[in-house]
């Protein structure tokens, strides 16, 4: 068994989101800004955690005791991000959770990309090596597209659940998991290989230990550039791959808004926000 978890790492905080200058300011500066996990891909780091537990001698009951103790031996998480050198910082802190294998995904010819070179350089990156379950999160706090995960399915050709809430029970062939969202929830059960996208709010990513952070540090990754790759075509990843352009990258102005209390009966207050809202829409 072997699991790929696919990371990012994004701008600490919204006053950090700058355009890159180099390209026009069309997107988004990653170097020598303060950045840190994706939190939603914090959860499906803890989510592959829990997918590993399933396969030790007390995490379940599909695979007969006898292959329980081999299971849990073989059972190996990949976790993949793709960026620039600090972007090997988020391996670091996957390390401390208890991974076993880093790959940074990193090139020039990787900047820039939209959602579609984005799932396409990772899936490339990913068919070096086959995995039984790939597993992301939602979405990401900058992009906040949503939408990597189901196109490296796409791309890799395999089947994918979306609103991944619990995990609840695996064999060498299947997956048991509960699906919740915001129409239905289902208990499905889904033959390898596949693609999980997680709940962020049902995956609670757990807090390392002193040890564990201690050990991480003597851990290394794998840097993976456009030359490991199948397709080395330079037209497909970056800028170029991208079907979509941004226009600009920008912080919002700050404005400033005079505030005003208003006082008086319900009644009264009510009318007054009345007022205000008829001036805004004669305004527009």
């Amino acid at each position: 068994m072997k699991i790929a978890v696919c990371v990012k790492q994004v701008p600490v905080a919204a006053a950090s989101l700058m355009g890159d200058t180099s390209r026009g300011g069309k997107s988004l500066q990653r170097v020598g800004i303060d950045s840190m996990l994706n939190p939603f891909d914090a959860a499906a780091l803890e989510a592959a955690l829990q997918l590993k537990a399933l396969y030790s001698p007390q995490g379940h009951e599909l695979v007969q005791a006898h292959t329980q103790k081999q299971w849990h031996e073989q059972v190996e998480i990949d976790v993949f991000t793709m960026g620039p050198s600090q972007a090997g910082a988020v391996l670091s802190q996957a390390f401390a959770l208890g991974v076993d294998n880093g790959y940074l995904v990193t090139s020039p010819h990787f900047a820039g990309a939209d959602v579609l070179a984005t799932a396409y350089t990772l899936s490339q990156a990913l068919a070096m090596q086959h995995y039984d379950v790939v597993i992301c999160g939602k979405q990401s706090t900058d992009g906040d597209t949503g939408q990597v995960g189901p196109s490296l399915a796409a791309h890799l050709g395999i089947p994918h659940v979306h609103h991944v809430d619990r995990l609840l029970n695996a064999s060498a062939t299947h997956l048991q998991l509960c699906q919740r969202t915001p129409l239905i929830e289902q208990s499905l059960s889904v033959p390898f290989p596949l693609l999980l996208v997680v709940n962020m709010a049902a995956f609670p990513c757990r807090v390392p230990s002193l040890k564990q952070k201690l050990a991480a540090r003597k851990k290394t990754w794998h840097s993976i550039g456009l030359e490991a790759l199948a397709d080395q075509d330079p037209a497909r990843y970056g800028l170029a791959g991208s079907a979509t352009e941004v226009e600009r990258v920008y912080v919002p102005r700050q404005r400033d808004h005079a505030c005003e209390t208003l006082t008086g009966t319900n009644a009264a207050i009510a009318q007054q926000v009345l007022d205000v809202m008829q001036e805004v829409v004669c305004d527009a």
